[in-house]
């Protein structure tokens, strides 16, 4: 058997060896170590050793925000609107989290991880000043596929409660699916969600008129 070597103390990336610690289920020697932040965590010695453990994610968030100061755009609306789109699905004490992270909703890897990708997206679909991101669906994260511009006006009407119909190719919220057939959305959302209609049923069948009683 190998003579354990005494980590105690040393440093590999951002950890600092704080002592020992129980062997890992597979009974590899594990350390429990200290993050530049603080964090403590236990890490498997051989994952120290050839440094694919370096930190509990502090030096990946600061190569993120060196990458953000070099490319300049730190300040702006559409670095803003990244930003926040971050913090309301990763970070819990963010007042939207609940609605958003809490739920399920994620932002893309591609970018999560680089600000640039997702300016270049932006630019290339439509982005302008008076805009704000929109998820077409809202029960699925923003990706390039789920994501569109819009108007404050065409992002209040796709919230939750607006839930989204596609008919002879066109993509409309049922609130702008009752203006056009004169059926009213209440009843829409009814045929969709509770007797689980097809949108072309839901949308073509005519609203039965009741007939008064007479006095």
């Amino acid at each position: 058997m190998s003579k354990l070597i005494d980590l105690t103390g040393q440093h590999f990336g951002y950890w600092k060896v704080i002592e020992r610690s129980a062997n890992t289920k597979g009974g590899q020697t594990a350390w429990l170590c200290e993050c530049k932040c603080g964090k403590r965590k236990i890490i498997q010695a051989s994952n120290l050793r050839n440094h694919s453990s370096k930190s509990c994610g502090c030096i990946r968030k600061e190569e993120l925000s060196q990458r953000n100061i070099r490319h300049g755009m730190a300040g702006t609306r559409l670095y803003g609107i990244w930003n926040n789109m971050i913090q309301r699905t990763t970070n819990a004490n963010n007042p939207r989290y609940c609605d958003y992270g809490g739920r399920g909703i994620e932002v893309c890897k591609e970018w999560k991880e680089d600000f640039e990708v997702f300016e270049k997206w932006a630019i290339e679909n439509g982005y302008a000043e008076n805009l704000t991101i929109d998820r077409k669906d809202n029960d699925k994260g923003y990706c390039p596929d789920n994501c569109r511009w819009a108007t404050k006006k065409e992002q209040n009407l796709n919230t939750r409660q607006n839930h989204y119909l596609t008919f002879n190719g066109e993509t409309k919220s049922l609130a702008e699916w009752a203006d056009i057939t004169g059926i009213k959305r209440r009843i829409l959302s009814d045929r969709i969600n509770k007797l689980g209609w097809s949108a072309e049923k839901a949308l073509t069948t005519k609203v039965r008129v009741q007939n008064k009683k007479q006095p």
